[in-house]
C-alpha cells in the first residue's frame, strides 16, 4: 500500500488517460522576439499529472524543442495547466504526459 501512491503509469497502462480541462485552458505565450522574427518550432515536454488532475512541477522536462525560449514558454504553460486525472479500474492515478507544443506564426511557411 506504500508503493501504489508512488507508482506513476503511462497512458496505454490506465483506462483513462490523463486529458486536459478544457474549462481551464493551457495558456501558451509565444516569445515575443521569436514571433517578431516569424521563427516557429515545436517541444515536446514531460510531466506527471496527479491524482487530483495537477502537474506535479517538479517533473516537468522538455523531450524535445526546437529554440531554448519555445522550451521555456513550454515549461511554463505546463507549470500552470490543470488536467482530469488518469483513470485505472475506477480510481485516480498518476501518469507521466508527453504534450507536444506547436508554434506557428500566421501566415508563416
Amino acid at each position: 500500500a506504500l508503493v501504489a501512491p508512488a507508482t506513476v503509469y503511462t497512458g496505454g497502462q490506465v483506462d483513462r488517460a490523463a486529458q486536459a480541462d478544457t474549462t481551464a485552458p493551457m495558456e501558451v505565450y509565444y516569445p515575443d522576439s521569436l514571433k517578431a522574427a516569424r521563427i516557429g518550432g515545436n517541444v515536446v515536454v514531460e510531466f506527471v499529472v496527479d491524482t487530483a488532475g495537477n502537474v506535479e512541477t517538479e517533473t516537468i522536462g522538455v523531450v524535445l524543442a526546437t529554440h531554448p525560449r519555445f522550451a521555456e514558454a513550454a515549461r511554463n504553460a505546463v507549470w500552470h495547466a490543470r488536467f482530469h486525472p488518469a483513470i485505472l479500474k475506477g480510481r485516480p492515478v498518476r501518469q507521466v504526459v508527453q504534450l507536444p507544443i506547436g508554434f506557428e506564426v500566421a501566415g508563416a511557411r
